[in-house]
Formats: C-alpha cells, sequence, structure tokens
C-alpha cells in the first residue's frame, strides 16, 4: 500500500508538491522504480492561539500551554470547576 501519490512524471509530482506548500502540508518526493512519489512527512502543523507562534505538532502546542512559555496564554484567567 503506498503512503504517498504516484506520478509517472518528475516534473508532475513538482507541481503537485508546490500546490501543497499553499496547504501547510508538509511533503517530499521519492523516487520508486520509474515513478515518483510524493509522501507526506507529517500533518499540517498548528498554531498558538493566543500568541500566534506557529510549528507546533499537538504534543508540542499542548508543552507550549502548559509549561508557561506563553505569555498570553499566562495572563488568561481559569475558571473555576463548574461541576
Amino acid at each position: 500500500m503506498s503512503s504517498g501519490i504516484t506520478f509517472r512524471d518528475y516534473k508532475q509530482a513538482v507541481e503537485y508538491l508546490q500546490k501543497l506548500d499553499d496547504t501547510g502540508q508538509s511533503a517530499n518526493i521519492r523516487k520508486k522504480g520509474n515513478e515518483y512519489e510524493v509522501y507526506f512527512t507529517n500533518t499540517k502543523t498548528l498554531s498558538c492561539p493566543f500568541c500566534g507562534e506557529s510549528g507546533f505538532d499537538k504534543p508540542g502546542l499542548k508543552s507550549h500551554l502548559e509549561h508557561g512559555d506563553c505569555e498570553k496564554y499566562n495572563e488568561t484567567e481559569s475558571l473555576g470547576r463548574l461541576f
């Protein structure tokens, strides 16, 4: 089973890869036999909703918030437990 999208022509693979750049998805091209596969290296990265810093995966964003690295998040008031 393929983990990406296969093209017969390298130029087509490059064009597809360039279109992905606009979506924020990270991908690369590898040669598989006589074809070229565009494979995804990771999912779209996340941005902090408070400060706007980007480039996080889910665990990284959680760490950014929980360890006090985001000043704007640190300034927000927390609500007491409602139940």
